[in-house]
């Protein structure tokens, strides 16, 4: 047994019972066929196997088909409803919710590009629920462009996604987007099965569960609260003008931007010890100078890719309180680690502020690793330790103060070390060899070994 009721605006209204149903531009449906839209809902077709919306649009009034709410009942087999539409942008407008009942089976609706119809976008705004049973409500976006991609958009404000709903890609081809016009607390997963397209946030976004796209619009802050078991993955370029904030996670890894990420504002982001991946470059916007702040706990923020790599697009202050992997260059005004740094590139810094390690430091990758800041200071608050060579440069010979406040070369003895500026050294030094042009102040043996 299956049956949709729906509430409509519309006072025209057809019978349709026990077979497949397509709902077409200026038709409505009631089951009784009573046409009453002052009371209940109205009952589409029991048994129905198919439910197709097909030819509407959203921005002329006459074609549009805006139903109130819908309820589905699924106790004979899995269901869909497919969107279809004539032409690229139309598709079904749901004012109200969209609610699921609790029978086991699952309910898709499929926005679907199919024998030359295009795909159907669906615009909800009201809740997506599910009561409480096995069964899922599915939505299906499409990947393309043009009338070829169907989009999923929630314009509702202080809605509710409940935890057995997924919005999903389309497996093996470009998915739709998903965009969030209003404040939404999401329980459902998005991008379980396959990731969607652009996932676009213009209002804040309570995601309490794993949310994966292809790229990344964030227009407004998004949130975990507790323990989360799901990340934010974006697999391609993410444009962050906001917060983000992601509770404790499985793999240690609560955000993760692997495509080319622009910071398009001074942003936060936060996690309960969990780790954060950049797998793109990191560049400012136009405007510059974005400062970019982690909160991460004991957890691990990773640069795979350059960081501001042009003075036009270099980033503001880069504070990390959790440690930081990096890669590659990083180009910023300051730059402040709390936990351990494995530098594998240059880093330049162009204010005051400079740069300051407070933990272990370990150099990687590059032969050489190069400091250099404009005449500020360059602090290691603990040991630095690696088989490569380390110049500091902070502009002159009487410029910043280079400190090395902890052991180096205990571990693995550090190459050669070069100090254009003031050096202090209140640890212990093993190196290959140390040159120092300015003032040096030793309070801790240097050991040289070549």
């Amino acid at each position: 047994y299956f049956s949709i009721f729906i509430i409509l605006l519309s006072t025209s209204m057809t019978a349709v019972n026990a077979q497949d149903v397509t709902l077409s531009s200026g038709t409505a449906i009631a089951a009784d066929g009573d046409g009453d839209t002052s009371g209940g809902a109205e009952a589409i077709g029991n048994n129905t196997a198919n439910y197709t919306v097909t030819g509407v649009g959203f921005n002329a009034a006459s074609d549009d088909i805006n139903i109130v709410s819908i309820t589905t009942v699924t106790s004979a087999g899995d269901k869909t409803m497919f969107i279809t539409a004539a032409d690229a942008g139309e598709g079904l407008v749901v004012s109200g919710n969209i609610a699921k009942d609790n029978q086991a089976n699952d309910f898709t609706i499929n926005l679907v590009a199919n024998g030359g119809v295009a795909a159907g976008d669906l615009d909800v705004g009201g809740n997506l629920s599910v009561a409480a049973g096995t069964g899922l409500l599915k939505i299906v976006t499409v990947g393309g462009s043009g009338a070829a991609r169907g989009d999923f958009k929630m314009t509702g404000t202080s809605k509710t996604i409940d935890a057995n709903v997924r919005i999903d890609g389309t497996g093996g081809s470009t998915a739709g987007n998903v965009t969030f016009a209003g404040t939404t607390t999401i329980n459902g997963l998005i991008g379980d099965a396959d990731a969607v397209g652009e996932l676009k946030i213009d209002a804040a976004v309570q995601l309490n569960t794993a949310a994966i796209a292809t790229t990344l619009d964030l227009g407004a802050a998004i949130t975990q609260s507790g323990d989360t078991v799901g990340a934010l993955k974006i697999s391609g370029t993410s444009d962050l003008a906001a917060n983000v904030t992601t509770g404790a996670q499985v793999d240690s890894l609560g955000q993760q931007y692997l495509g080319n990420s622009v910071i398009s504002a001074d942003i936060i982001l936060t996690t309960s010890n969990d780790g954060i991946k950049f797998g793109g470059t990191v560049e400012a916007d136009s405007s510059g100078d974005r400062d970019l702040t982690v909160v991460a706990g004991s957890g691990t923020v990773t640069f795979a890719n350059t960081v501001g790599a042009a003075a036009d697009t270099e980033l503001g202050v880069i504070d990390i309180s959790g440690a930081m992997d990096a890669d590659n260059t990083i180009r910023a005004e300051s730059i402040l680690v709390d936990l351990t740094s494995s530098i594998g590139g240059a880093i330049t810094t162009t204010e005051d502020a400079g740069q300051v390690y407070s933990g272990d430091v370990t150099l990687t990758d590059a032969a050489t690793i190069t400091l250099t800041t404009s005449g500020d200071l360059v602090t290691f608050g603990a040991k630095v330790n690696g088989d490569k060579a380390l110049t500091v440069n902070t502009g002159s010979v009487t410029g910043g103060t280079v400190t090395f406040g902890g052991l180096v070369g205990d571990g693995t003895p550090v190459n050669a070390i070069s100090i254009n500026g003031i050096l202090a050294v209140n640890a212990n030094i093993i190196a290959d060899s140390l040159a120092a042009l300015g003032a040096s102040t030793l309070s801790a043996n240097v050991t040289t070994t070549e």
